[in-house]
């Protein structure tokens, strides 16, 4: 037995500890430790020695019971090609000489090297580390995106305990049986420093985006697709052959650099069968109707990456049983059920309702309707924040507020068209509306979205053909079967707007009467059942947001003076000789 002078390492026995690679990642402790040396068996490693820089060779190994050279010389191979972790000895890396840093010796129970074995031995890849710390949550990679670890405090717990068992069994070999000590104990304390220490080592900053590149990048990370098999590089990958993309430069092995909490859940296949059944579904929906089709495709390609510069909302309007729903499965099972939320419009007016929308690819509304409820207000201007990109302040339950700009599509399905109060229409204009005529009702294939969901792979490529037309194109190019229901759409959100559009024609120095247009709004909401009209000031504002140059000024009319709108005559009026004449006093 060596004696205590041959520990240089730590107090107990500080034994080197060999990691080989692990591409795995993400992977949970076992809490298991290998049992005590046996007679007739390779006997236990003795303590290993520090770590050796390039071209010195480690010494050979030894061994209790030299019985067995071929496991020996097995055993000296392995040693020699391994990664060797001393997780209580940090080495700052200098080079030696006299003017060398110290070697840093840390004590058994040390937080920070508790928190550092526990990442090399659960969180190790060849491209680093797979865990990382954002915004008060640990990430693990595994294996394709980082998701959230649920139970990292559980699984260091386990880890801080197998430490110190092995460092008991190593004590009991170097002491002896007669020194037996026992296993050192420890509390929450010291799981909660090790897990605060865990976070100052892998902590990367909140402002860091999600995708992007931890170190150099390859690529722009927007542009980066993430599969199970795959990272790919949409631009470069384009080069279409007879409907089949091509394989160039632009795939990447997955890798923990590449920082992203989505990734397809399936394999890429560049050479998967265009999608059959697919495509005669759509057919279906759309018999004569080319452009839908398209316009959908493009949208597909729309929700694989991060980038929602164009700021657009997709409705599908549709009687019930018409392939509304089908669609939101697919595409669902396109970028994966962990990047897609369903909600509704009624929850967004609620204090916590916008928070299962973060870090959501695509959130579909499968009803899209609103009450009449005064909420109705910060439901328009929730939709508005999201899809324009807005930085949001987000209340969650339970936990501190977010901060940030949600990557969230969104995706209104519905019977009919929803009534969105919003004068300046500014909502109204982010829809790309598809309509749907034919339903299913009795002939309903209760097997067809098993059937779509195992063309996921060519259901992909016929989304990234759409994705590099939107791109190239540079907006969405709507079907003209959805522009009817577009002008309705806008008349529903603006009710003053299509007031103006029947009564009034924007014109510049034409004018008409403040209390002569209240008039003509007042009956025009009853001939219409709207039972609520405002006050004169609503009316004004409301008036100003469809006509922004609008002016609200005065005259004299036959001997007194009148508040007119400037820039608005009536079309059952005749056009005014000229402007009006300014009072002197206004």
């Amino acid at each position: 037995m060596p004696n205590d002078n041959s520990r240089e390492d730590g107090a107990s026995g500080g034994g080197g500890t060999l990691h080989p690679p692990s591409r795995n990642g993400f992977n949970r402790l076992s809490g298991e430790m290998a049992p005590p040396p046996q007679d007739n068996v390779v006997g236990p490693l003795r303590r290993m020695p520090p770590p050796v820089r390039e071209g010195v060779v480690r010494p050979p190994l030894e061994i209790a019971n030299p019985d067995n050279s071929a496991v020996i010389l097995q055993l000296n191979e392995l040693i020699q090609g391994a990664e060797v972790v001393h997780p209580d000895v940090r080495d700052d890396g200098a080079e030696a000489g006299p003017n060398a840093l110290p070697t840093i010796h840390e004590a058994n129970d040390d937080p920070h090297r508790l928190a550092r074995l526990f990442r090399e031995r659960q969180f190790h890849h060849v491209d680093g580390a797979t865990l990382v710390h954002q915004g008060g949550e640990f990430l693990g990679w595994d294996g394709s995106r980082y998701k959230v670890v649920p139970d990292i405090k559980v699984d260091l717990n386990a880890s801080i305990r197998a430490e110190f068992e092995r460092i008991n069994r190593q004590a009991i070999v170097d002491r002896g049986a007669p020194h037996i000590p026992k296993v050192q104990k420890f509390g929450t304390r010291l799981v909660n420093d090790a897990l605060q220490a865990l976070a100052s080592i892998t902590n990367i900053p909140h402002d860091q985006h999600r995708p992007s590149w931890l170190g150099a990048a390859e690529f722009p990370a927007a542009e980066v697709l993430a599969c199970r098999n795959a990272l790919l590089h949409l631009p470069s990958l384009l080069e279409e052959r007879d409907g089949l993309l091509e394989e160039p430069d632009g795939l990447l092995e997955p890798t923990p650099r590449f920082f992203s909490t989505h990734a397809l859940p399936y394999n890429l296949d560049p050479t998967a069968p265009r999608p059959a059944e697919w495509l005669r579904f759509l057919n279906q929906l759309w018999p004569e109707d080319p452009r839908a089709i398209e316009a959908l495709q493009e949208w597909f390609g729309y929700c694989l990456t991060s980038d929602t510069s164009l700021q657009k909302i997709l409705m599908i309007v549709g009687p019930s049983r018409s392939g509304k729903g089908t669609i939101a499965r697919v595409l669902r099972g396109l970028i994966g059920p962990d990047s897609f939320v369903g909600s509704t419009l009624a929850s967004l007016a609620t204090n916590f309702g916008v928070e299962p929308l973060i870090d959501k690819m695509v959130a579909v509304f499968p009803d899209a309707r609103i009450s009449g409820r005064p909420d109705y207000g910060m439901v328009v201007e929730r939709l508005l924040s999201i899809s324009g990109e807005d930085h949001l302040t987000i209340d969650r339950k339970h936990r501190l507020a977010w901060s940030g700009r949600l990557p969230t599509r969104l995706l209104f399905l519905t019977n009919e068209l929803p009534r969105l109060r919003d004068s300046s229409t500014a909502l109204a204009g982010r829809f790309i509306i598809l309509r749907l005529t034919h339903n299913f009702v009795g002939r309903e294939d209760r097997g067809l979205t098993d059937r779509l969901l195992e063309e996921l792979p060519g259901i992909l490529l016929w989304a990234i053909e759409g994705w590099a037309r939107l791109n190239t194109r540079g907006r969405f190019d709507p079907p003209p079967s959805g522009d009817d229901l577009t002008r309705e759409l806008a008349n529903l959100s603006s009710p003053m707007r299509q007031f103006l559009d029947e009564t009034c024609v924007v014109e510049t120095g034409q004018w008409v009467p403040v209390d002569v247009l209240w008039g003509l709004w007042q009956q025009w909401c009853q001939d219409q059942g709207r039972d609520f009209t405002g006050d004169k000031t609503s009316f004004g504002r409301d008036l100003r947001t469809v006509v922004p140059d609008l002016e609200n000024t005065s005259r004299r009319d036959r001997g007194r003076q009148v508040r007119v709108y400037l820039g608005l005559r009536l079309r059952s009026t005749p056009r005014q000789p000229g402007p009006p004449a300014m009072d002197p006093g206004s």
